[in-house]
């Protein structure tokens, strides 16, 4: 019935059944039908086969064989987030250098943000778990408390108490001894390092400097990219910083002028040129600035942060992701300062750090 509707519909609306060439449309629109409906029926015999294979699945997970299954698909799921998130953070890397807003980035720290998020409910569950540890000690009282009641009886009907109930005792106070104490000891030490790893992520481990640009050229191989050569007051040493500004400021206003930059990123090759830093700028969808350090700076000056203190990283590990966290909350405020935390960047003794001409916008 469905198939001689479908038919009749086709044939109304391609052709009028007196029209000369009606016979031969005909047999053309039922072999269309013969396909299509072949196709469904390929289709439903796919989905039987998945139903029949989860119906099979849901079996043995009753039967008690789905353990070994189930933990190979948490295994896969840990794997294609860990794969996810660095995809990401290549893809924003990637657009930092291209003079691109680092959209994926923004999906990054969201899924960290989620991820730590689990990670502090899962500690606070800690707790139940301690009790459960605590409560045990009691549980082996138990049994010592009845050998006691035991050997008052004795003593009372005149027997010695048997050597089976001190050493039964013995050996409860030895359990209580070795499982609650350490295990709780154990936990102990577990949350106030994770709670260490959280705070030790912080702008004052981030190694910002003027750097004066001495040369600078086009990438031999990517036409949106400089080569830079950067004087970050070493002793005469040039570091190498690959920048992707090619589209937003011309080659001739780079040579000569100061900028800041994040000088303890991991060196990394772009294109095949290693870039040790990343000259930082105020950018929008729509245009990037480099980042102007105060009148009276020279190379080397390092930025500051009130409140911050600390010394910065000789080189940030990247398994730490310490720039990829912070990297979200610096920008540039309505006076045309470059904030984080909406906290200014500073040249000690020299003043604050400011963009051309944009505001409200990132820093990156």
């Amino acid at each position: 019935m469905l198939a001689s509707r479908v038919f009749r519909s086709f044939i109304h609306l391609t052709v009028h059944p007196f029209d000369p060439i009606f016979p031969k449309i005909v047999r053309m629109s039922a072999n269309k039908i013969v396909e299509v409906f072949n196709e469904i029926d390929k289709e439903m015999i796919y989905i039987k086969n998945k139903l029949d294979s989860l119906g099979e699945f849901v079996q043995g997970a009753g039967q008690g064989d789905s353990t070994a299954a189930l933990q190979k698909l948490r295994d896969e799921n840990k794997s294609l987030q860990r794969e996810t998130l660095d995809l990401l953070k290549q893809i924003s890397v990637h657009d930092v250098l291209e003079g691109k807003p680092p959209l994926a980035l923004k999906v990054f720290m969201q899924a960290q943000a989620e991820k730590a998020g689990a990670s502090t409910m899962s500690k606070s569950e800690a707790p139940t778990q301690k009790e459960a540890v605590a409560a045990e000690p009691v549980r082996s009282d138990k049994p010592a408390e009845g050998h006691s009641k035991k050997a008052k009886s004795e003593k009372d009907t005149g027997k010695t108490p048997s050597a089976e109930a001190p050493q039964g005792k013995g050996k409860d106070k030895t359990a209580e001894k070795s499982e609650g104490p350490k295990e709780a000891t154990s936990e102990a030490k577990k949350e106030p390092a994770a709670a260490t790893a959280d705070e030790s992520i912080t702008v004052a481990r981030l190694d910002f400097r003027v750097g004066k640009i001495v040369e600078v050229e086009k990438h031999p191989d990517a036409d949106s990219l400089y080569v830079e050569k950067i004087d970050l007051g070493e002793g005469g040493k040039l570091r190498t910083i690959v920048s992707g500004l090619v589209k937003h400021v011309p080659i001739e206003e780079m040579k000569d002028r100061l900028v800041v930059v994040l000088a303890n990123l991991k060196p990394a090759k772009m294109r095949g040129v290693n870039s040790e830093g990343m000259v930082m700028c105020a950018s929008t969808p729509e245009k990037v600035e480099i980042l102007i350090p105060p009148k009276g700076s020279q190379p080397g000056d390092r930025i500051s942060f009130e409140g911050f203190p600390g010394t910065p990283d000789d080189v940030l590990n990247p398994k730490k992701k310490i720039w990829e966290t912070l990297a979200p909350e610096f920008g540039v405020n309505p006076n045309k300062v470059a904030v984080f935390r909406g906290i200014p960047f500073v040249v000690a003794g020299k003043g604050q750090v400011v963009s051309p001409g944009l505001i409200n916008c990132i820093v990156k």
